[in-house]
C-alpha cells in the first residue's frame, strides 16, 4: 500500500505542470510563493487550465491552508509571453515590486489599478515588467474610468523608474510640490502626452529617457534641480517636438546645458553662457570626428556651473586641456571618459566628489591640478586612468592628498610653485587662461580672450598657456 500510495503521488506530479510544481499553491487562476506572512504571484502555464488568460485580477490577499497572505508581488516572467490570451490586469495597491520581464510579449489592453500612489511607489525592475509598456491604457479603480489627465497624488515624493512607461491613456500632467525625483523613462513613449510641461521647483532630479518620445512642446526645468539627464540619444526630453524644433548648437533648458544638437565642426571652441548651473548627462556625448580626433576641442565652462553630468563630455577626444571653475561641487561618472586627446586638467577648489571613471581611458592625460585645500573624494580607483600622472595641489594641502584615499597613489604628487614670478603684463595677452585673485578664488575663465581691463587695481595670478604648458604668474594692476 505505502508504494502505491508513493507511485500515486508521483503520477499526479507528472501531470501537474511545470509552475504548479515549482510554486507553493494555485489560488483563484493564480500561482505564488510564499515569503513568510507575503506571497509573490508566479508565473502560469502556458496552456490549459492553469495558464494565464482572459481578464485576470490579483487580490490583495489571499488565504491558503486557513492562513492569509498579503499579495506584495509578481515575479520575474510571470505574465511573459502570452500572447493574444490575456486581455487585462488588475494590480492591487499592495503589490510594491513587479520583476524583470514580468509581462514581455503579453499583448494586453488595459491595466486596472486601485491606488495611483501606491502605482508611483512601485518598483518595476525594468521596462517590460510594467504592463503598460505594450501601449496599454490605464485605468482607475474597477470601472472604466480611464487615466487622461493624470495627477500625481500630494503624498508622492518620487515618481518611480518607468512608473508609466508608454502608456498612451495620458494626455496632461500635473505634478505636485511634494515630487523631488522623476524616475528614469518615468514617462517615456508617452506619445499623447503633449502641450508645456510645468516642473515643480521641489523636484532636484529628472532620469535619463524621463519624458522622451512624448510630445511636449515647451519646458523649463527649474534651478532646483541638481541632475538633469541630457543628450540627443537617452536624454530626459530626447524625441520629443520641444527638443526637435530647437536649432543646431547648444540646448538649455531653464539654467542647464542640455545637449549639443547637431554636429559640432572641427576644431570647436564652445563656451557655456554665463549663469549656466549645470551641465546635463551625455550633453556633448561623443562630439569627435572619427577622421581626426577632432570636432570639439575647447570647452569654457563658467564659474556658475556647480555640477558636471555623467558622461557629459564622454568621447569627445578632441579635448587636450580641461579647466573645472571653482563653481564645481561635483563631476560625473564617465564625465570626460574616453577623451583620449586630453592632457592636462585643473580642478577648481570647490570640487568636493569624482566619480568612477569622471577622467577614464583618458590615456594621454599627464598632469592634474587640483586646487581644492581639503582632497576631493573620489569614488574608487578608476576615477582616473592611471595614477602614473603628474599631481598639482596647494602647498598647503600637500600632505593631505599624500595621504588621501586614491589620491595618495599618484606617482608624484607636487605643490604648486610658490616661487611666482611679478611681472607686468600687455592688456592684449590672449595667452591667458585663467586669472585668479591673491586668495586663489578664480574670477575669470578664458572665453574668447579674457577683458583684462575689468581688473581692479591689485595682486592677482594668472594662468598662461605656454608651449611648455600651464605657468601660474603674479601680476600686478597698478593702472588703467
Amino acid at each position: 500500500m505505502k508504494q502505491f500510495i508513493n507511485t500515486t503521488f508521483l503520477m499526479l506530479a507528472i501531470l501537474l505542470p511545470a509552475s504548479l510544481q515549482a510554486s507553493d499553491f494555485w489560488a483563484n487562476g493564480l500561482f505564488y510563493n510564499i515569503h513568510g506572512n507575503e506571497v509573490s504571484v508566479a508565473a502560469g502555464a502556458s496552456s490549459g487550465i492553469y495558464s494565464y488568460y482572459g481578464d485576470k485580477s490579483i487580490p490583495e490577499t489571499v488565504t491558503y491552508q486557513g492562513k492569509t497572505y498579503t499579495v506584495t508581488s509578481i515575479e520575474a516572467e510571470a505574465f511573459s509571453d502570452i500572447t493574444g490570451a490575456l486581455k487585462s490586469i488588475r494590480i492591487p495597491k499592495t503589490i510594491t515590486t513587479i520583476g524583470d520581464d514580468a509581462f514581455r510579449s503579453c499583448a494586453l489592453k488595459k491595466v486596472y489599478i486601485s491606488d495611483l500612489a501606491a502605482w508611483c511607489r512601485i518598483k518595476f525592475t525594468g521596462y517590460k515588467a510594467n504592463p503598460l509598456h505594450i501601449g496599454c491604457r490605464l485605468y482607475l479603480n474597477d470601472n472604466d474610468n480611464e487615466v487622461t489627465e493624470l495627477i500625481i497624488p500630494n503624498t508622492i515624493t518620487s515618481i518611480g523608474d518607468y512608473a508609466f512607461y508608454y502608456c498612451k491613456s495620458i494626455t496632461s500632467i500635473s505634478i505636485p510640490n511634494s515630487v523631488t525625483e522623476i524616475g528614469e523613462d518615468a514617462f517615456l513613449g508617452c506619445y499623447n502626452l503633449t502641450g508645456k510641461l510645468n516642473i515643480p521647483n521641489s523636484v532636484n532630479y529628472i532620469g535619463y529617457g524621463a519624458f522622451g518620445g512624448t510630445g511636449i512642446t515647451d519646458v523649463t526645468v527649474p534651478n532646483s534641480v541638481t541632475h538633469l539627464c541630457g543628450g540627443i540619444r537617452g536624454g530626459a526630453f530626447s524625441h520629443t517636438p520641444w527638443f526637435e524644433n530647437q536649432p543646431d548648437g547648444l540646448v538649455y533648458t531653464g539654467q542647464w546645458a542640455y545637449a549639443y544638437k547637431g554636429i559640432l565642426p572641427d576644431n570647436s571652441n564652445v563656451s557655456i553662457k554665463e549663469g549656466t548651473i549645470g551641465i546635463a548627462c551625455k550633453a556633448f556625448y561623443d562630439q569627435w570626428n572619427p577622421q581626426d580626433n577632432n570636432g570639439l576641442t575647447n570647452i569654457n565652462i563658467p564659474n556658475s556651473v556647480i555640477s558636471i553630468g555623467e558622461d557629459a563630455f564622454s568621447h569627445c577626444k578632441g579635448l587636450k586641456t580641461i579647466t573645472i571653475p571653482n563653481s564645481v561641487t561635483s563631476i560625473g561618472e564617465r564625465a570626460f571618459h574616453e577623451c583620449r586627446g586630453l592632457e592636462k586638467v585643473i580642478i577648481g577648489d570647490k570640487v568636493q566628489f569624482i566619480a568612477s571613471e569622471a577622467f577614464g581611458s583618458c590615456y594621454n592625460l599627464t598632469d592634474v591640478t587640483s586646487l581644492a585645500i581639503n582632497p576631493p573624494t573620489l569614488e574608487n580607483q578608476s576615477c582616473f586612468p592611471s595614477y602614473k600622472i603628474t599631481l598639482h595641489v596647494p602647498n598647503s594641502s600637500l600632505n593631505s592628498y599624500k595621504t588621501a584615499n586614491y589620491w595618495k597613489d599618484f606617482y608624484k604628487i607636487e605643490a604648486i610653485s610658490s616661487n611666482i614670478e611679478e611681472i607686468e603684463i600687455d592688456f592684449s595677452d590672449s595667452k591667458i587662461v585663467q586669472v585668479y585673485n591673491i586668495t586663489g578664488k578664480l574670477l575669470y575663465v578664458n572665453q574668447d580672450g579674457i577683458d583684462i581691463n575689468n581688473l581692479k587695481p591689485g595682486y592677482y595670478i594668472i594662468c598662461v598657456e605656454t608651449q611648455n604648458g600651464l605657468v601660474y604668474k603674479k601680476i600686478s594692476m597698478l593702472k588703467y
